[in-house]
């Protein structure tokens, strides 16, 4: 009797080692996914805000040259994947305060390309920054908990 229940503790003890080591295993790869997924996030909104300059700037030289068209082809582009980017990192990190500064970076860096003069463009330049920084602080605070 002794060597059963022996038997059956060992089985027992590498069955809840398994178990625990899964779990452990699982937590890691969540996060880690949540914390890629934040990342890809910040590089889609900082492409945009790329692409929202490049707009403004061959709009300013000229409204309806192709190097504009391009770049508002460019800005739509961009501003899709920042979107994408937002709802993949919003399937996976359940944080609403975080996944609204996210979206406010993506809306503010959108406001960029309306600006109507330089004093404009660099006010809208550096709400688009500020917000992203925002986001990017609360992401950190959020990953590293």
């Amino acid at each position: 009797m002794p060597e059963a229940l022996n038997t059956l503790v060992a089985v027992v003890g590498t069955l809840v080692g398994v178990y625990v080591g899964h779990q452990f295993q699982r937590r890691s790869e969540e996060r880690s996914s949540r914390r890629a997924a934040l990342a890809d996030l910040a590089a889609a909104v900082m492409e945009q805000r790329r692409s929202q300059y490049d707009r403004w700037l061959r709009r300013t030289e000229d409204p309806e040259g192709a190097p504009y068209l391009s770049a508002r082809e460019d800005s739509y582009r961009t501003r899709s994947a920042a979107q994408q980017a937002f709802y993949r990192a919003r399937l996976l990190v359940q944080d609403e305060p975080l996944l609204l500064l996210a979206q406010g970076a993506i809306t503010a860096t959108a406001q960029i390309h309306k600006a109507t003069d330089r004093h404009a463009f660099d006010a809208a330049s550096s709400a688009a920054e500020q917000s992203l920084d925002r986001f990017l602080a609360a992401a950190a605070r959020y990953v590293h908990r």
